[in-house]
């Protein structure tokens, strides 16, 4: 009897191996095996907005993407969409496209910054971090957000690998724009700076809490973190006049000086810049025109890229992807 027990704990152990052994083939099957829909991803010949978007780039010739549904491995596809290539099977969160070269975060056990050749060949890894948050490439330095150090303000020197902080206060969102670094400073109430690439003659250019901006040929936009809009054209004298264009936006995204925005009902809406001259519009969100009401609502944040609109169909960033085309 003692001998038959022993027999079925040594069968019952082996089954539950094997068991566990079979969902560890069948998901890593499923997940090796999984093949990008070509359709969510073809864009032609476009190129990315000036905002771009953290997990698609184009060259103009091929398409780089993150895609979720495949653990967040990097792909590329030529601009018929009839060649789909892994090139990193890293769980990425960010993409960068920058010449001949693919910068992408990651969280993983050996999460940081990393660079591949745009063929997935040559990995480098640049910066050991558990996040960082790629902002973008000037005179050969990389500048990123650094949360291992309070969104430090950083970067690193793509020939040397040197890594310099430009400032240790808590940083986020910033940007790289003609040449200037723009950083919203958490540490002095979520106001506007502007900067030299090298952190020199830094100033305040908008003197309110922003939570995003974005550059257009009007002037700069911002949103707060209450939702209100408002466009900033400088003067003369340097200084900035605030013309309010909405009292209250869920997402924002600026296309060709189009104001893309979303509101709590997941439909899409738009208004254009008003120029120097022109009457602001009411800066009231009452009954304005639809743009787009897509199926599913667009609850979460957007993308543009090219002539499409990008979108989770949930908050959960895990969620399908989808995406509509911007009427003209």
């Amino acid at each position: 009897m003692g001998m038959a027990k022993k027999s079925r704990r040594r069968i019952g152990a082996f089954s539950g191996i094997f068991i566990l052994l079979a969902v560890a083939w069948l998901l890593w099957h499923n997940h090796t095996s999984y093949t990008p829909d070509p359709e969510l991803y073809r864009l032609g010949q476009s190129l990315p907005t000036e905002e771009g978007s953290y997990f698609l780039q184009t060259d103009g010739e091929r398409t780089f993407f993150i895609d979720q549904q495949a653990g967040r491995r990097i792909y590329a596809m030529n601009a018929q969409g009839n060649e789909v290539e892994l090139i990193s099977d890293r769980p990425a969160l960010q993409i960068l496209l920058h010449a001949d070269w693919l910068y992408y975060t990651n969280r993983d056990k050996d999460g940081g910054i990393y660079r591949i050749d745009k063929n997935g060949h040559n990995r480098e890894k640049l910066v050991a971090s558990s996040f960082s948050s790629l902002i973008g490439i000037a005179n050969g330095q990389l500048y990123y957000l650094d949360s291992d150090e309070n969104y430090a303000l950083k970067h690193v020197d793509l020939r040397s690998g040197n890594i310099g902080t430009l400032t240790a206060d808590w940083i986020g969102p910033a940007a790289i724009h003609a040449g200037r670094l723009y950083v919203v400073n958490h540490s002095e109430d979520r106001n506007l700076y502007v900067m030299n690439p090298d952190g020199s003659q830094a100033r305040e250019l908008i003197a309110q809490s922003v939570y995003k901006f974005f550059f257009t040929s009007k002037g700069i936009v911002t949103q707060t973190e209450r939702g209100e809009i408002d466009l900033h054209r400088r003067q003369a004298n340097g200084e900035y006049h605030t013309v309010r264009l909405l009292d209250y936006a869920a997402k924002v995204s600026i296309v060709k000086d189009r104001l893309l925005y979303s509101l709590d009902n997941g439909i899409m809406y738009q208004a254009a810049l008003p120029d120097k001259n022109q009457k602001a519009p009411p800066s009231t969100n009452d009954a304005p025109e639809p743009l787009l009401q897509p199926d599913p609502p667009v609850f979460g944040e957007f993308f543009v890229v090219g002539d499409w609109l990008y979108y989770y169909d949930s908050m959960n960033t895990s969620a399908k992807l989808h995406r509509i085309g911007l009427p003209k």
